[in-house]
């Protein structure tokens, strides 16, 4: 059964689930701030400096820091960027029943909102959060949900990368991705006026303001966000701070899940025989089906898997629809199962301004990445915490040398007093390379003059050195994955088992991403329909036959019902599309002297893996493959219309005949009803004759008659 929630009951169990999650997710936003100060090169965390005296004569103490973190991250995340794949929907239906134009308008269609969301540039950035904090957040949905503005009159789709400080989730979660997660949700600060728009019918005493929030150190120390010489401030009510912080509020968006109880029944529509009874039932179910519960996202329409359709076999219901199919057929075949129901709430403090159920049941809308799971810290992990340690030790040890080597001598000479006349004249031309100088006889023979002694390193700083550079590359990636090579002469085949090699030892972050795009994509699927909806008549390019470029028209027809989502492997670099060009090219090269125009197809198909203009390309498909014939856009949508008019006319057909069944039945009903009406009143008119024979019977053999009159 579906949880009822006042608005303070419902306040009160977000807050409850972000103070859980912050109490919770502390270790995991402190390991958050020194990764990211690891990957900047921040040294603010580093305890080992050397001091030296300015030309004041004051000491300075300075860390020599070589920042070999970020070359290995970065290097990862390009790979990542480089062959990033994309989900592909395969619709679910009859290969013969259009099921290429199913899966290719959706896959165009999908394609057309990640480039306006610019999903390729947010992902990146949302991998780079996954492999130096361990985990990254990003949110896809309508922009005309409360809470976001659009750019076009009839809605977008948008993407926006979350801050890995921003971003909260139950601490509770272990999968991949946060699967588990029963709730999740990321804030952001507005300036007062610009969210008094942004958020309709609000008031300013609806907002939470920065400075009235929690810091996340208890100790009443936060980040300095405007600079100066300390890097952590007390949050005190001082004007500075209050005047800076006056206008700036913070808005939740928070998403939970909650379980909810659904029923499932044989609809009776398909047991009946009687045509009145079908008709009877159909009406009824209808009026079930209208029940619907009001909490979708702003009203908006759109398809739910668990939607009561009258017109299934098997009937899926929510509570209220089951009560009112109870009231009308009875409770006999009903099962009751359990699923999951995913809702958002737009809150500011104690005040929701709106809560709603997903437009998506696949789950929340902000998918996230995860890294490693550290089970002794509970926390995810992403490459820098394993080069944190060695980084450390290596930037000490070159420390260490260069304190060594600045507070020792650079060179110099030990002279005595009686080993040269002229002490200046010594001093001048003692430095230079072509200068010539003069000593006292017996002051180089006795050792009256002699070089100072040489600094001399500790020992095993320079070990300490190797082993602290071979473990960060052990724990990054391979030099020759960075590009350095030892050989000009390396092969491409040992080049990309080296890559292979990086894909294995990245496995978890490569299966996030992995399963992030399949999530991403039935995200979509269910966002794609409701922007149909809003979007009809909007054109979209989409690859035609050969390659050639096309546009369709939207409208909620060109999508199947269903669709699979599937990650397929594809040639993302230009070295691996133009390879696999030239094996297509060499493959029309062979299918030539058997099938010619079949030759001519792969060539051209092979034209989509090079760096061709599209208009290029549109006309060498056309020499390519000058038979092929086109279907012009607006004859398809002639035929389109016309089809959609044919089936509308067999629709009213079979309405037509089913009425005519009806009065046929009627009609017959009712003659039987007349023949009933005859047979009664024969038989009735049959048995008051016999009585009345009988009864004169009775009296001729009773009674004896002298006078009778026989009437004939």
């Amino acid at each position: 059964m579906a949880r009822k929630y006042t608005k303070s009951e419902l306040a009160k169990k977000l807050k409850d689930q972000r103070k859980r999650a912050m109490r919770g997710l502390s270790g995991q936003f402190e390991n958050t701030i020194s990764c990211q100060s690891f990957y900047d090169g921040d040294t603010m965390d580093y305890r080992a400096r050397i001091n030296v005296n300015d030309p004041s004569g004051r000491r300075r103490a300075f860390l020599v820091s070589f920042n070999k973190v970020k070359p290995p991250v970065d290097t990862i995340v390009g790979f990542a960027a480089q062959n990033r794949r994309q989900a592909k929907y395969v619709a679910r239906v009859p290969m013969d029943q259009d099921f290429e134009i199913y899966t290719k308008n959706m896959n165009a269609i999908y394609t057309y909102h990640r480039e306006n969301m610019n999903c390729d540039q947010l992902e990146t950035q949302q991998d780079l959060d996954l492999f130096v904090c361990g985990y990254g957040g990003l949110e896809t949905d309508v922009s005309y949900i409360y809470g976001k503005a659009s750019k076009t009159p009839n809605g977008d789709l948008v993407s926006v990368k979350i801050s890995p400080k921003e971003l909260f989730w139950d601490d509770t979660a272990r999968e991949s991705n946060l699967n588990d997660s029963k709730f999740v949700g990321y804030f952001k600060e507005y300036d007062l006026h610009d969210a008094l728009h942004l958020f309709q019918d609000s008031k300013e005493d609806d907002f939470e303001f920065v400075a009235e929030t929690d810091p996340l150190d208890k100790t009443g120390y936060v980040f300095n966000p405007f600079g100066g010489l300390y890097d952590k401030i007390k949050l005190l009510n001082s004007v500075d701070w209050s005047d800076k912080e006056k206008d700036k509020v913070r808005v939740y968006n928070h998403q939970w899940m909650d379980y909810e109880t659904f029923y499932r029944v044989r609809n009776p529509l398909y047991d009946v025989e009687d045509p009145l009874d079908a008709v009877y039932m159909k009406l009824k179910l209808d009026e079930i089906s209208d029940i619907v519960r009001k909490d979708i996202a702003d009203n908006l329409e759109y398809e739910d898997m668990f939607a009561f359709d009258p017109t299934n076999e098997e009937l899926t219901m929510n509570e209220e629809q089951k009560k009112a199919f109870v009231h009308q057929f009875g409770n006999e075949g009903i099962q009751s199962y359990i699923r999951e129901v995913y809702y958002t709430a737009i809150v500011s403090g104690d005040h929701i301004f709106k809560w709603f159920k997903n437009i998506s049941q696949s789950g929340f809308t902000i998918k996230v990445k995860t890294g490693t799971w550290d089970e002794t810290h509970k926390i995810w992990v992403g490459m820098v915490n394993a080069l944190m340690e060695p980084t450390k030790y290596y930037n000490k040890a070159i420390t260490e040398f260069m304190a060594v080597v600045a507070s020792t001598s650079k060179g110099g000479y030990l002279v005595e007093e009686s080993a040269v006349d002229d002490k200046a004249e010594f001093e001048s031309n003692v430095a230079r390379h072509d200068g010539v100088v003069y000593v006292n006889d017996g002051a180089i023979s006795t050792g009256k003059i002699k070089d100072k002694v040489q600094a001399v390193l500790p020992n095993g700083l320079d070990n300490i050195m190797d082993i602290s550079n071979k473990s960060i590359l052990d724990n990054g990636v391979d030099a020759g994955f960075l590009g350095n090579t030892n050989s000009i002469e390396e092969s491409g085949v040992l080049f990309k088992r080296r890559i292979r090699q990086v894909i294995a030892k990245m496995a978890v972050y490569f299966d996030s991403i992995t399963l992030y795009q399949k999530e991403h994509a039935r995200l979509c699927a269910d966002l794609i329909r409701v922007w149909c909806e809003n979007n009809r008549g909007v054109y979209v390019r989409i690859t035609g036959t050969n390659g050639l470029q096309q546009f369709m028209e939207v409208s909620e027809d060109v999508l199947a019902p269903q669709y699979d989502v599937s990650i397929e492997e594809a040639p993302q670099t230009p070295e691996d599309k133009e390879s696999t060009g030239s094996g297509l090219q060499a493959l029309g090269d062979k299918v030539m002297n058997i099938n010619p125009p079949a030759a001519m197809q792969i060539w051209a198909e092979s034209l989509n893996y090079f760096p061709i203009d599209g208009d290029a390309k549109n006309r060498l498909t056309k020499i390519m493959v000058p038979d092929q014939e086109m279907v012009p856009m607006q004859q398809y949508q002639a035929l389109q219309q016309q089809l959609e008019q044919m089936q509308g006319r067999m629709q009213q057909l079979m309405e037509l005949k089913l009425q005519a069944d009806i009065e046929n039945k009627q009609a017959a009903t009712a003659k039987l009803a007349v023949d009933q009406s005859e047979t009664r009143a024969n038989t009735a008119k049959i048995l008051e004759d016999a009585a009345n024979k009988g009864l004169e019977n009775n009296l001729i053999r009773g009674q004896q008659y002298n006078n009778v009159t026989v009437t004939i």
